[in-house]
């Protein structure tokens, strides 16, 4: 706390901010919850009466003209020197409930000197509202009075922020993600939280930073946002602020966090890029499509390669360089020496092996970092559904129309996207087949052509 500085009435040179920060100082330790300024003069008053055995009229020692004055049911307290803390901290002792700072005025929020004599002066305008150690104020520039609140408790601020901030929980929220609604989510725990676990589909700012760093996340005022925190109640304070800077569609994640992993939602958990790891994918996070959240998603994805043959190997050597963290290599044929003009994870030292077992050693060699799974075999009805459950993303790169029909047809009931590339010559082509989101290979081509009429 601080002493209130010497003060003069009708004097213009009075710092009215100081003065009131002071009073405020001062006064709430002591429970009071009212502070008024208005015109009048450059005094302190108590509003309520002070204690009963007070002389009408005090000179309090060591305080330097420190001087008390009862005017009827109010206490003025004249010239507090900055070393007058104490006596003044024990007058506001009382049960006061409310201050007023006289003769100081308002204007667009920072506060003025002002003088009641009518004499003119240049006021200095003397900082803004962020200086005073209170949580909200309310201004009246026209009747030129500030009226300071108490304080609300947290409870009363969360309720208040739910009246205007509604909530979803964590399924609904899941379905916008699935059917790819443009919404932003936003963690805004602190960063060791969020690499514990989070949402996917989540951007981390911290709740401190969270008004000064949103428009990086949030271009566009009217975007859905959905903030969550580990149980909600951070994050519901927050959306209140958004709400409050403009951002119209802001949405609070019910229960948060903890509640999406209660119900069985998926999570990611962030590890650390080793040295060898941040140099090796380095361009990467200078694109702003991959980034460095981009890769650690890429290090933890998991594609399925079908075929190590002429669509197979140049697929496996960018997602190995990419750093696609684990590769399944599916090809039941060993290396053969027509292969190698077109086939490039084989060398000629590989002629008669496996070509998963070539393949593994080429893309380990490119790339250490990730995890490769030979796997030695042909696909068929009865492996298909089990192979590729543990995996992101299916590449076909078969060459026989049975496998292509066998491999869209499974991706279809397990939900999986499939990546299909084909190549003739000097022709090729490469879809896309993501469920829920377009046709399927069986769509654009309901029956297989007579065997024998398209060469393979």
């Amino acid at each position: 706390m601080l002493g209130l500085p010497n003060m003069t009435p009708n004097d213009p040179g009075v710092n009215a901010a100081a003065i009131l920060n002071d009073a405020i100082c001062l006064a709430e330790p002591h429970g009071i919850t009212n502070i008024i300024a208005d015109p009048g003069t450059y005094y302190l008053c108590l509003t309520t009466p002070p204690p009963p055995d007070l002389p009408y009229y005090v000179v309090l020692n060591d305080v330097n003209g420190l001087t008390i004055d009862l005017q009827g049911s109010s206490v003025i307290v004249k010239g507090i020197p900055g070393n007058a803390m104490a006596q003044a901290s024990a007058l506001l002792a009382t049960n006061c409930t409310a201050l007023t700072l006289r003769n100081f005025s308002i204007d667009d929020g920072p506060y003025r000197a002002a003088s009641t004599s009518g004499s003119s002066f240049t006021p200095a305008v003397i900082g803004g509202l962020a200086r005073f150690p209170v949580r909200r104020s309310i201004f009246d520039s026209l009747a030129n009075v500030g009226i300071i609140e108490r304080m609300k408790t947290l409870k009363e601020m969360i309720t208040e922020a739910r009246q205007v901030v509604p909530e979803e929980g964590p399924a609904e929220l899941q379905s916008r993600l699935k059917s790819g609604d443009p919404v932003v989510v936003i963690d805004v725990r602190d960063p060791d939280e969020y690499r514990d676990g989070h949402l996917e589909a989540a951007s981390n700012i911290s709740r401190g930073f969270l008004e000064f760093r949103v428009a990086t996340a949030v271009s566009d005022p009217k975007t859905p946002v959905v903030l969550y925190c580990q149980t909600g109640l951070r994050s519901v304070l927050a959306a209140r602020a958004l709400k409050d800077l403009g951002y119209e569609n802001v949405i609070n994640l019910q229960g948060g966090y903890q509640k999406w992993v209660q119900s069985g939602l998926p999570v990611v958990r962030d590890v650390p890029m080793t040295p060898d790891q941040i140099q090796r994918y380095s361009r990467h996070f200078l694109l702003p499509q991959v980034g460095d959240k981009g890769q650690a998603k890429l290090l933890r994805s998991k594609v399925l390669l079908i075929g190590a043959g002429g669509l197979g190997s140049p697929t496996a050597l960018y997602l190995a360089a990419a750093g696609v963290g684990t590769l399944g290599l599916m090809d039941g044929d060993v290396v053969d020496i027509t292969n190698l003009q077109r086939q490039v994870l084989h060398t000629t030292a590989d002629i008669g092996k496996p070509k998963v077992e070539s393949g593994t050693r080429t893309l380990k060699a490119l790339n250490p970092d990730i995890t490769v799974i030979p796997l030695p075999m042909r696909i068929t009805v009865d492996n298909v559904m089990d192979t590729i459950k543990d995996y992101d993303l299916i590449v076909d790169g078969s060459d026989n129309f049975e496998t292509r029909y066998l491999v869209n047809d499974a991706c279809y009931l397990a939900g999986k996207t499939n990546v299909h590339g084909s190549i003739f010559q000097f022709e090729g082509m490469a879809t896309v087949f993501a469920p829920n989101e377009g046709p399927c290979y069986r769509c654009l081509y309901p029956t297989p052509p007579p065997p024998g009429l398209v060469p393979s």
